[in-house]
């Protein structure tokens, strides 16, 4: 794996702890709605920053996957990991072993 690659993947692992990390004094407002809604809110946000843009072309340029399928793969990988539930709650991740992760489920994107 590209150091590109890597780094991209944590920038937006950063970003992502920013926007909740932002959002702590309008939590008391957010906490009239549900935690699953909030989830969403934080994550469709940080889905629209550059940092997740800079990923998608870090990961399309590093496995040759067409953007679209590769938009969906990345987004579909953070939702279904626990990833952004795990640091929307405060819990620390284990950052080399989630790359280690997006990058097989990339390569078999892939191969299929």
């Amino acid at each position: 794996m590209t150091t590109a690659l890597f780094d991209a993947f944590c920038n937006y692992l950063a970003k992502f702890q920013k926007i909740i990390q932002q959002s702590e004094g309008k939590r008391n407002l957010l906490s009239l709605v549900n935690k699953p809604t909030q989830l969403r809110v934080f994550v469709d946000e940080a889905e629209r920053q550059q940092e997740f843009q800079s990923l998608l072309i870090a990961t399309k340029f590093e496995f040759s996957i067409e953007e679209r399928k590769c938009r969906q793969a990345i987004k579909n990988f953070f939702r279904n990991s626990s990833c952004y539930l795990d640091l929307f709650n405060g819990k620390k991740i284990n950052i080399k072993r989630l790359f280690d992760l997006i990058a097989k489920n990339s390569k078999n994107k892939v191969i299929k």
